[in-house]
């Protein structure tokens, strides 16, 4: 098996797969927000600073040293150099093939020991699911999206759309 994460750390049996087909995805937004690339080329200025990433997880470790270790990607960086995969520890528990944001802590050049030596990783995350509207959903968006304004109209405030988003994503 190839491995394409050199530079994100931990043995061999650590490391997430190459990719088998191409990721996208979408920057988070925010000023803590970066790619993966990005927190490799600004780690110097990032060590020990707050940083939200979002990307597609590509494996999860549980239980390991009291945390879940995910292994995140968003189509950026360096398979070679293995600056296109970002490690992240959390109490969440991320699925793989979900696309999360992740908020946490990132440290530069964090050595664990017995071989664990990330040149970036983000600690302490908290990993949320990042939920998309699909083509086929947007009708549905659309006519809710009505239905709120309607209803909230008569009460005389404003439907919000992020409480439409978060009602959407359970359906």
């Amino acid at each position: 098996m190839a491995f394409g994460n050199a530079a994100s750390g931990g043995s061999d049996g650590a490391k997430a797969p190459a990719a088998s087909e191409p990721v996208k995805v979408e920057k988070a937004k925010g000023a803590d927000a970066y790619t993966v690339a990005e927190t490799y080329e600004k780690a110097g200025k990032l060590d020990k600073k707050t940083v939200v990433v979002r990307g597609k997880v590509v494996k999860v470790s549980k239980g390991i040293m009291g945390k879940n270790w995910a292994h995140l990607r968003d189509g950026s960086g360096d398979a070679g150099k293995g600056t296109n995969n970002l490690v992240v520890t959390s109490q969440d528990d991320p699925k793989v093939g979900d696309v999360v944001t992740a908020k946490g802590t990132l440290y530069k050049d964090k050595d664990f020991g017995a071989g664990y030596l990330y040149k970036v990783i983000v600690e302490e995350a908290t990993v949320k699911p990042y939920h998309t509207i699909s083509l086929v959903q947007q009708p549905i968006w659309k006519t809710a999206r009505k239905a709120l304004r309607l209803r909230d109209s008569s009460f005389g405030c404003a439907a919000s759309e992020r409480g439409l988003r978060s009602w959407l994503a359970v359906r």
